[in-house]
Protein backbone atom coordinates (compact mmCIF):
# COMPACT_ATOMS: atom_id res chain seq x y z
CA UNK A 1 0.00 0.00 0.00
CA UNK A 2 1.12 3.55 -0.72
CA UNK A 3 -0.08 6.22 1.70
CA UNK A 4 0.21 9.99 2.12
CA UNK A 5 0.22 11.31 5.70
CA UNK A 6 -0.42 14.96 6.55
CA UNK A 7 -0.96 16.79 9.81
CA UNK A 8 -4.36 18.37 10.35
CA UNK A 9 -2.88 21.85 9.73
CA UNK A 10 -1.13 20.74 6.54
CA UNK A 11 -4.28 19.17 5.13
CA UNK A 12 -6.38 22.21 5.96
CA UNK A 13 -3.86 24.57 4.34
CA UNK A 14 -3.85 22.38 1.23
CA UNK A 15 -7.65 22.16 1.12
CA UNK A 16 -8.22 25.88 1.63
CA UNK A 17 -5.81 26.84 -1.14
CA UNK A 18 -6.74 24.18 -3.69
CA UNK A 19 -10.44 24.96 -3.36
CA UNK A 20 -10.04 28.74 -3.10
CA UNK A 21 -10.98 29.11 -6.77
CA UNK A 22 -13.49 27.05 -8.70
CA UNK A 23 -13.01 28.71 -12.09
CA UNK A 24 -9.39 27.60 -12.66
CA UNK A 25 -7.14 24.77 -11.58
CA UNK A 26 -4.84 25.39 -8.60
CA UNK A 27 -1.56 23.74 -7.65
CA UNK A 28 0.53 23.17 -4.53
CA UNK A 29 3.59 21.16 -3.59
CA UNK A 30 4.08 19.09 -0.45
CA UNK A 31 7.70 18.40 0.45
CA UNK A 32 7.67 15.03 2.20
CA UNK A 33 9.78 12.64 4.13
CA UNK A 34 9.38 9.03 3.11
CA UNK A 35 9.28 5.88 5.24
CA UNK A 36 9.24 2.26 4.15
CA UNK A 37 7.20 -0.23 6.15
CA UNK A 38 6.81 -3.95 5.59
CA UNK A 39 3.34 -3.37 4.15
CA UNK A 40 3.30 0.26 3.07
CA UNK A 41 5.31 3.11 1.68
CA UNK A 42 4.35 6.44 3.19
CA UNK A 43 5.04 9.99 2.09
CA UNK A 44 4.79 12.18 5.20
CA UNK A 45 4.25 15.93 5.06
CA UNK A 46 7.20 18.14 5.92
CA UNK A 47 6.07 21.44 4.35
CA UNK A 48 3.18 22.62 2.19
CA UNK A 49 4.27 25.07 -0.51
CA UNK A 50 1.47 27.07 -2.13
CA UNK A 51 2.08 28.30 -5.67
CA UNK A 52 1.76 32.10 -5.93
CA UNK A 53 0.04 33.61 -8.96
CA UNK A 54 3.32 34.87 -10.42
CA UNK A 55 4.69 31.29 -10.57
CA UNK A 56 1.98 30.00 -12.91
CA UNK A 57 2.95 29.84 -16.57
CA UNK A 58 -0.57 28.73 -17.47
CA UNK A 59 -3.72 28.54 -15.35
CA UNK A 60 -7.10 27.78 -16.88
CA UNK A 61 -10.14 25.66 -16.03
CA UNK A 62 -8.50 22.60 -17.63
CA UNK A 63 -4.75 23.18 -17.46
CA UNK A 64 -2.15 24.34 -14.95
CA UNK A 65 1.61 24.77 -15.48
CA UNK A 66 4.12 25.97 -12.89
CA UNK A 67 7.32 27.74 -13.90
CA UNK A 68 10.56 25.77 -13.73
CA UNK A 69 12.14 28.71 -11.86
CA UNK A 70 9.70 28.07 -9.02
CA UNK A 71 10.08 24.29 -9.02
CA UNK A 72 13.89 24.06 -9.22
CA UNK A 73 14.59 25.43 -5.69
CA UNK A 74 12.05 22.97 -4.29
CA UNK A 75 13.81 20.03 -5.94
CA UNK A 76 17.19 21.29 -4.73
CA UNK A 77 15.81 21.49 -1.22
CA UNK A 78 14.52 17.92 -1.53
CA UNK A 79 17.95 16.74 -2.65
CA UNK A 80 19.69 18.63 0.15
CA UNK A 81 17.41 17.47 2.95
CA UNK A 82 16.60 13.95 1.79
CA UNK A 83 12.97 14.80 1.03
CA UNK A 84 10.44 13.71 -1.59
CA UNK A 85 7.91 15.74 -3.57
CA UNK A 86 4.14 15.50 -3.96
CA UNK A 87 2.58 17.71 -6.65
CA UNK A 88 -1.12 18.34 -6.05
CA UNK A 89 -3.57 20.11 -8.34
CA UNK A 90 -7.33 20.40 -8.72
CA UNK A 91 -10.03 19.60 -11.20
CA UNK A 92 -12.49 22.07 -9.67
CA UNK A 93 -15.16 21.27 -12.26
CA UNK A 94 -15.23 17.55 -11.36
CA UNK A 95 -16.95 15.84 -8.45
CA UNK A 96 -14.76 12.77 -8.99
CA UNK A 97 -11.00 13.27 -9.17
CA UNK A 98 -9.36 11.31 -11.98
CA UNK A 99 -6.16 12.01 -13.90
CA UNK A 100 -6.77 13.40 -17.37
CA UNK A 101 -4.88 12.52 -20.54
CA UNK A 102 -2.98 15.81 -20.16
CA UNK A 103 -2.01 14.78 -16.61
CA UNK A 104 -0.83 11.37 -17.81
CA UNK A 105 1.48 12.84 -20.45
CA UNK A 106 2.76 15.57 -18.13
CA UNK A 107 3.47 13.17 -15.25
CA UNK A 108 5.32 10.72 -17.51
CA UNK A 109 7.75 13.45 -18.49
CA UNK A 110 8.20 14.77 -14.96
CA UNK A 111 8.81 11.31 -13.50
CA UNK A 112 11.54 10.70 -16.09
CA UNK A 113 13.20 14.04 -15.31
CA UNK A 114 13.29 13.58 -11.53
CA UNK A 115 14.37 9.95 -11.53
CA UNK A 116 17.99 11.14 -11.53
CA UNK A 117 17.57 12.70 -8.07
CA UNK A 118 19.29 10.61 -5.38
CA UNK A 119 17.36 8.35 -3.01
CA UNK A 120 15.39 8.64 -0.80
CA UNK A 121 13.70 11.08 -3.22
CA UNK A 122 10.30 9.86 -4.39
CA UNK A 123 8.00 11.69 -6.80
CA UNK A 124 4.22 11.59 -6.50
CA UNK A 125 1.33 13.49 -8.05
CA UNK A 126 -2.27 13.93 -6.93
CA UNK A 127 -5.46 15.44 -8.31
CA UNK A 128 -8.31 16.61 -6.10
CA UNK A 129 -11.93 17.12 -7.08
CA UNK A 130 -14.37 19.77 -5.93
CA UNK A 131 -15.06 17.90 -2.68
CA UNK A 132 -11.39 16.91 -2.05
CA UNK A 133 -11.91 13.38 -3.32
CA UNK A 134 -8.58 12.41 -4.81
CA UNK A 135 -6.52 10.17 -7.04
CA UNK A 136 -2.75 9.94 -6.61
CA UNK A 137 0.22 7.97 -7.85
CA UNK A 138 3.85 7.43 -6.89
CA UNK A 139 6.68 6.69 -9.30
CA UNK A 140 8.31 3.36 -8.39
CA UNK A 141 11.96 3.38 -9.47
CA UNK A 142 12.26 -0.38 -9.26
CA UNK A 143 9.16 -1.19 -11.27
CA UNK A 144 9.70 1.74 -13.63
CA UNK A 145 6.05 2.69 -13.46
CA UNK A 146 3.61 4.71 -11.39
CA UNK A 147 1.74 2.86 -8.62
CA UNK A 148 -1.54 4.10 -7.13
CA UNK A 149 -1.79 5.77 -3.75
CA UNK A 150 -4.48 4.02 -1.71
CA UNK A 151 -5.03 6.42 1.16
CA UNK A 152 -4.48 9.92 2.46
CA UNK A 153 -4.28 9.92 6.26
CA UNK A 154 -4.89 13.13 8.20
CA UNK A 155 -3.12 12.89 11.56
CA UNK A 156 -5.61 14.74 13.72
CA UNK A 157 -8.26 13.97 16.32
CA UNK A 158 -10.08 11.96 15.18
CA UNK A 159 -7.84 10.23 12.67
CA UNK A 160 -9.18 10.61 9.14
CA UNK A 161 -8.52 8.00 6.48
CA UNK A 162 -9.43 9.36 3.02
CA UNK A 163 -9.49 6.58 0.45
CA UNK A 164 -8.57 7.16 -3.16
CA UNK A 165 -11.34 7.69 -5.69
CA UNK A 166 -13.17 4.49 -6.53
CA UNK A 167 -12.45 2.63 -3.29
CA UNK A 168 -14.67 2.34 -0.24
CA UNK A 169 -14.28 0.80 3.23
CA UNK A 170 -15.58 -2.72 3.63
CA UNK A 171 -18.67 -3.10 5.80
CA UNK A 172 -18.64 -5.27 8.92
CA UNK A 173 -19.32 -8.92 8.23
CA UNK A 174 -22.34 -10.55 9.88
CA UNK A 175 -20.00 -12.34 12.29
CA UNK A 176 -18.17 -9.12 13.20
CA UNK A 177 -21.46 -7.29 13.67
CA UNK A 178 -22.64 -10.03 16.05
CA UNK A 179 -19.40 -10.21 18.07
CA UNK A 180 -19.14 -6.43 18.49
CA UNK A 181 -22.87 -5.71 18.73
CA UNK A 182 -22.63 -3.97 22.13
CA UNK A 183 -19.75 -1.78 20.94
CA UNK A 184 -21.53 -0.91 17.71
CA UNK A 185 -24.39 0.35 19.87
CA UNK A 186 -21.87 2.62 21.62
CA UNK A 187 -19.92 4.16 18.72
CA UNK A 188 -21.54 2.87 15.53
CA UNK A 189 -20.76 0.41 12.74
CA UNK A 190 -18.46 2.89 11.00
CA UNK A 191 -16.48 3.36 14.21
CA UNK A 192 -16.14 -0.39 14.65
CA UNK A 193 -14.99 -0.72 11.05
CA UNK A 194 -12.34 1.94 11.70
CA UNK A 195 -10.97 -0.13 14.57
CA UNK A 196 -11.02 -3.26 12.42
CA UNK A 197 -9.08 -1.53 9.65
CA UNK A 198 -6.41 -0.08 11.96
CA UNK A 199 -2.91 -1.37 12.58
CA UNK A 200 -1.62 -0.60 16.08
CA UNK A 201 1.94 -1.28 17.20
CA UNK A 202 2.24 -1.84 20.96
CA UNK A 203 5.78 -1.51 22.30
CA UNK A 204 6.28 -3.24 25.64
CA UNK A 205 4.62 -6.48 26.75
CA UNK A 206 4.93 -6.32 30.51
CA UNK A 207 2.10 -5.88 32.99
CA UNK A 208 0.59 -2.83 31.35
CA UNK A 209 1.56 -3.68 27.77
CA UNK A 210 -0.11 -7.08 27.96
CA UNK A 211 -3.27 -5.45 29.37
CA UNK A 212 -3.28 -3.04 26.44
CA UNK A 213 -2.75 -5.88 23.94
CA UNK A 214 -5.67 -7.86 25.32
CA UNK A 215 -8.03 -4.89 25.52
CA UNK A 216 -7.30 -3.68 21.98
CA UNK A 217 -7.85 -7.21 20.68
CA UNK A 218 -11.20 -7.45 22.47
CA UNK A 219 -12.17 -4.04 21.08
CA UNK A 220 -11.65 -5.36 17.57
CA UNK A 221 -8.45 -3.68 16.40
CA UNK A 222 -7.70 -5.56 13.20
CA UNK A 223 -3.90 -5.83 13.27
CA UNK A 224 -1.67 -5.72 16.35
CA UNK A 225 2.12 -5.55 16.12
CA UNK A 226 3.59 -6.58 19.49
CA UNK A 227 7.20 -5.50 20.15
CA UNK A 228 9.28 -6.51 23.19
CA UNK A 229 12.69 -8.22 23.48
CA UNK A 230 12.09 -10.02 26.78
CA UNK A 231 11.15 -13.57 27.74
CA UNK A 232 8.69 -14.46 30.49
CA UNK A 233 9.97 -15.21 33.99
CA UNK A 234 8.43 -15.98 37.37
CA UNK A 235 8.24 -12.33 38.45
CA UNK A 236 5.84 -11.70 35.54
CA UNK A 237 3.27 -14.19 36.81
CA UNK A 238 1.41 -11.70 39.04
CA UNK A 239 0.65 -9.10 36.36
CA UNK A 240 1.26 -10.18 32.74
CA UNK A 241 -2.09 -11.19 31.26
CA UNK A 242 -2.88 -13.30 28.18
CA UNK A 243 -0.16 -15.85 29.02
CA UNK A 244 -0.21 -19.24 30.76
CA UNK A 245 1.83 -20.83 33.52
CA UNK A 246 3.31 -23.10 30.88
CA UNK A 247 4.49 -20.05 28.89
CA UNK A 248 6.17 -18.65 32.01
CA UNK A 249 7.76 -21.95 32.93
CA UNK A 250 9.20 -22.32 29.45
CA UNK A 251 10.57 -18.77 29.40
CA UNK A 252 8.70 -18.08 26.18
CA UNK A 253 9.16 -14.67 24.53
CA UNK A 254 6.43 -12.41 25.88
CA UNK A 255 5.11 -11.24 22.53
CA UNK A 256 4.89 -14.78 21.15
CA UNK A 257 2.96 -16.03 24.17
CA UNK A 258 0.52 -13.11 24.06
CA UNK A 259 0.08 -13.45 20.29
CA UNK A 260 -0.87 -17.11 20.65
CA UNK A 261 -3.53 -16.29 23.24
CA UNK A 262 -5.03 -13.42 21.23
CA UNK A 263 -5.16 -15.58 18.12
CA UNK A 264 -7.57 -17.91 19.91
CA UNK A 265 -10.25 -15.22 20.46
CA UNK A 266 -13.67 -15.54 18.85
CA UNK A 267 -12.86 -12.70 16.44
CA UNK A 268 -9.06 -12.85 16.51
CA UNK A 269 -6.95 -9.94 15.33
CA UNK A 270 -4.08 -10.44 13.00
CA UNK A 271 -1.06 -10.44 15.33
CA UNK A 272 2.58 -9.89 14.41
CA UNK A 273 5.01 -10.77 17.22
CA UNK A 274 8.39 -9.00 17.10
CA UNK A 275 10.69 -10.23 19.91
CA UNK A 276 13.28 -7.47 19.59
CA UNK A 277 14.32 -4.11 21.01
CA UNK A 278 12.27 -1.37 19.35
CA UNK A 279 15.41 0.67 18.63
CA UNK A 280 16.92 -2.05 16.43
CA UNK A 281 16.79 -1.01 12.80
CA UNK A 282 15.12 -4.24 11.72
CA UNK A 283 12.08 -3.28 13.84
CA UNK A 284 11.53 0.11 12.19
CA UNK A 285 9.59 -1.20 9.17
CA UNK A 286 7.10 -2.74 11.61
CA UNK A 287 6.63 0.65 13.29
CA UNK A 288 6.34 2.37 9.91
CA UNK A 289 3.49 -0.01 9.00
CA UNK A 290 1.33 1.16 11.92
CA UNK A 291 -1.49 3.71 11.95
CA UNK A 292 -0.89 4.27 15.65
CA UNK A 293 1.97 3.43 18.03
CA UNK A 294 1.43 2.73 21.73
CA UNK A 295 4.27 2.85 24.23
CA UNK A 296 4.16 0.84 27.47
CA UNK A 297 7.88 1.07 28.12
CA UNK A 298 9.87 1.58 31.28
CA UNK A 299 12.88 3.56 30.09
CA UNK A 300 13.50 7.14 29.03
CA UNK A 301 15.61 5.90 26.11
CA UNK A 302 12.73 3.94 24.59
CA UNK A 303 10.26 6.80 25.16
CA UNK A 304 12.61 9.32 23.61
CA UNK A 305 13.11 7.09 20.58
CA UNK A 306 9.40 6.41 20.04
CA UNK A 307 8.53 10.09 20.45
CA UNK A 308 11.12 11.06 17.81
CA UNK A 309 10.23 8.18 15.47
CA UNK A 310 6.57 9.21 15.43
CA UNK A 311 7.49 12.83 14.70
CA UNK A 312 9.64 11.73 11.76
CA UNK A 313 6.97 9.38 10.38
CA UNK A 314 3.84 11.43 11.32
CA UNK A 315 2.31 8.57 13.31
CA UNK A 316 0.16 9.28 16.40
CA UNK A 317 1.82 8.07 19.60
CA UNK A 318 0.10 7.25 22.90
CA UNK A 319 2.39 6.76 25.88
CA UNK A 320 1.45 5.26 29.24
CA UNK A 321 3.33 4.86 32.48
CA UNK A 322 2.69 3.95 36.11
CA UNK A 323 4.60 4.41 39.35
CA UNK A 324 4.35 3.45 43.01
CA UNK A 325 6.34 5.19 45.76
CA UNK A 326 6.91 3.01 48.84
CA UNK A 327 8.48 3.93 52.17
CA UNK A 328 8.91 1.45 55.03
CA UNK A 329 6.39 -0.93 53.54
CA UNK A 330 3.74 1.75 53.09
CA UNK A 331 2.50 3.13 49.76
CA UNK A 332 3.07 6.88 49.82
CA UNK A 333 1.88 7.65 46.30
CA UNK A 334 0.79 5.74 43.23
CA UNK A 335 -0.70 6.50 39.86
CA UNK A 336 -0.02 6.82 36.19
CA UNK A 337 -0.54 8.87 33.07
CA UNK A 338 -1.62 8.57 29.45
CA UNK A 339 -0.22 11.07 26.96
CA UNK A 340 -1.47 11.30 23.37
CA UNK A 341 0.89 12.89 20.85
CA UNK A 342 -0.45 13.99 17.46
CA UNK A 343 2.72 15.12 15.64
CA UNK A 344 2.45 18.74 14.61
CA UNK A 345 -0.71 19.30 16.66
CA UNK A 346 -0.28 18.43 20.34
CA UNK A 347 2.80 18.73 22.58
CA UNK A 348 5.22 15.84 22.13
CA UNK A 349 6.90 14.14 25.08
CA UNK A 350 9.96 16.37 24.71
CA UNK A 351 7.73 19.45 24.95
CA UNK A 352 6.21 18.08 28.16
CA UNK A 353 9.49 16.85 29.64
CA UNK A 354 12.55 18.93 28.73
CA UNK A 355 14.91 16.47 30.47
CA UNK A 356 13.72 13.38 28.58
CA UNK A 357 16.61 13.37 26.08
CA UNK A 358 19.19 13.85 28.85
CA UNK A 359 17.82 10.91 30.84
CA UNK A 360 17.75 8.83 27.67
CA UNK A 361 21.43 9.61 27.05
CA UNK A 362 22.33 8.70 30.63
CA UNK A 363 20.62 5.33 30.29
CA UNK A 364 22.73 4.56 27.25
CA UNK A 365 26.02 5.10 29.09
CA UNK A 366 27.97 1.81 29.43
CA UNK A 367 28.12 1.97 33.24
CA UNK A 368 24.35 2.51 33.48
CA UNK A 369 23.61 -0.43 31.20
CA UNK A 370 25.89 -2.64 33.27
CA UNK A 371 24.09 -1.68 36.50
CA UNK A 372 20.79 -2.54 34.85
CA UNK A 373 22.00 -5.93 33.69
CA UNK A 374 23.46 -6.72 37.11
CA UNK A 375 20.09 -5.94 38.71
CA UNK A 376 18.37 -8.32 36.28
CA UNK A 377 16.32 -5.47 34.86
CA UNK A 378 17.38 -4.55 31.36
CA UNK A 379 15.08 -1.62 30.50
CA UNK A 380 17.08 1.16 32.12
CA UNK A 381 16.16 0.80 35.80
CA UNK A 382 18.78 -0.17 38.35
CA UNK A 383 16.27 -2.10 40.43
CA UNK A 384 12.83 -3.44 39.56
CA UNK A 385 9.99 -1.07 40.41
CA UNK A 386 6.90 -2.08 42.39
CA UNK A 387 4.12 -3.32 40.10
CA UNK A 388 0.52 -4.33 40.76
CA UNK A 389 -2.01 -5.64 38.26
CA UNK A 390 -4.91 -3.35 39.18
CA UNK A 391 -2.90 -0.14 38.64
CA UNK A 392 -1.69 -1.41 35.28
CA UNK A 393 -5.27 -2.27 34.38
CA UNK A 394 -6.70 1.17 35.16
CA UNK A 395 -4.07 3.01 33.12
CA UNK A 396 -4.15 0.47 30.27
CA UNK A 397 -7.91 0.83 29.94
CA UNK A 398 -7.65 4.64 30.07
CA UNK A 399 -5.22 4.38 27.15
CA UNK A 400 -7.53 2.03 25.23
CA UNK A 401 -10.32 4.59 25.63
CA UNK A 402 -8.12 7.24 24.00
CA UNK A 403 -7.45 4.82 21.12
CA UNK A 404 -11.19 4.37 20.62
CA UNK A 405 -11.82 8.13 20.69
CA UNK A 406 -8.97 8.78 18.27
CA UNK A 407 -10.23 6.12 15.84
CA UNK A 408 -13.98 6.67 16.01
CA UNK A 409 -14.41 10.33 16.96
CA UNK A 410 -17.10 9.34 19.47
CA UNK A 411 -15.69 11.88 21.97
CA UNK A 412 -12.82 14.36 22.08
CA UNK A 413 -9.34 13.00 22.73
CA UNK A 414 -7.72 14.05 26.02
CA UNK A 415 -4.03 14.69 25.20
CA UNK A 416 -2.85 14.25 28.79
CA UNK A 417 -4.64 12.23 31.48
CA UNK A 418 -3.38 11.41 34.98
CA UNK A 419 -4.61 8.79 37.44
CA UNK A 420 -4.16 9.17 41.19
CA UNK A 421 -4.59 5.81 42.92
CA UNK A 422 -4.78 7.40 46.38
CA UNK A 423 -7.85 9.55 45.61
CA UNK A 424 -8.77 7.63 43.40
CA UNK A 425 -9.34 9.98 40.46
CA UNK A 426 -8.75 10.11 36.72
CA UNK A 427 -8.47 13.65 35.41
CA UNK A 428 -7.15 15.59 32.40
CA UNK A 429 -4.06 17.77 32.65
CA UNK A 430 -4.72 21.13 30.98
CA UNK A 431 -2.47 23.95 29.87
CA UNK A 432 0.30 21.94 28.21
CA UNK A 433 1.69 23.77 25.18
CA UNK A 434 3.84 22.80 22.21
CA UNK A 435 7.36 24.18 22.27
CA UNK A 436 7.73 26.13 18.97
CA UNK A 437 11.48 25.42 19.07
CA UNK A 438 11.23 21.74 19.99
CA UNK A 439 14.02 19.78 18.30
CA UNK A 440 11.63 16.84 17.85
CA UNK A 441 8.17 18.08 16.82
CA UNK A 442 8.72 21.54 15.34
CA UNK A 443 8.94 22.23 11.57
CA UNK A 444 12.64 23.06 12.09
CA UNK A 445 13.14 19.77 13.96
CA UNK A 446 12.30 16.21 12.97
CA UNK A 447 8.64 16.69 12.06
CA UNK A 448 7.90 14.90 8.78
CA UNK A 449 11.57 14.15 8.05
CA UNK A 450 10.91 10.47 7.35
CA UNK A 451 13.93 8.26 6.58
CA UNK A 452 16.34 11.21 6.81
CA UNK A 453 15.31 11.86 10.41
CA UNK A 454 15.32 8.15 11.26
CA UNK A 455 18.93 7.89 10.08
CA UNK A 456 19.73 10.57 12.62
CA UNK A 457 18.09 8.52 15.35
CA UNK A 458 20.29 5.57 14.43
CA UNK A 459 23.39 7.75 14.76
CA UNK A 460 22.10 9.08 18.06
CA UNK A 461 21.95 5.58 19.48
CA UNK A 462 25.58 5.00 18.50
CA UNK A 463 26.62 8.14 20.34
CA UNK A 464 26.85 10.61 17.46
CA UNK A 465 24.95 13.87 17.53
CA UNK A 466 21.65 13.85 15.64
CA UNK A 467 21.94 16.19 12.63
CA UNK A 468 18.96 18.51 12.34
CA UNK A 469 17.95 20.42 9.20
CA UNK A 470 18.77 24.08 8.93
CA UNK A 471 16.08 26.62 9.69
CA UNK A 472 13.57 27.12 6.90
CA UNK A 473 13.17 30.85 7.51
CA UNK A 474 14.49 31.88 4.10
CA UNK A 475 11.63 30.28 2.16
CA UNK A 476 9.90 31.60 -0.91
CA UNK A 477 7.10 34.09 -0.37
CA UNK A 478 4.58 31.90 -2.13
CA UNK A 479 2.80 30.72 1.02
CA UNK A 480 4.99 28.17 2.82
CA UNK A 481 2.74 26.90 5.64
CA UNK A 482 5.31 25.06 7.72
Amino acid sequence: MVEIRLTGAQYEALRMYLLSRRDVESKAFVLCGSVEGHERTALVGRAVILVPERAYEARTATRVVTSREFILPLLLRCAGEGLSCLEAHTHPWAEEACFSGIDDRSDAGKFRETEALPAPFRHATAVFGSGMGFSARLWDRGLKRAVPVSRLTVVDAPLRFHRAQGSAPEALSDHQAAVFDRQVRAFGADGQAMLRDMTVAVVGAGGMGSEIDQTLALLGVGHLILIDPDALEESNANRVVAVSGRDIGAGRPKVEAIAATLSALCEPPRVTAVPADVRERKVWPHLASADLIVGAVDSAAARHFLNAFCACALIPYIDAGVGIAVQDGKVEAAGGQVRTVLPGTTPCLSCLDRELSERAAEEQAPEERELSRAAGYIHGERVPRPQVAFLNGVVAHALAWEVVKLATGCLSVAPYVEYDLAQPALYPVVGAQRDPDCLVCSPAGLLGMGEAGLSGLDRERSGARVPLPESDKEENDGGDTE
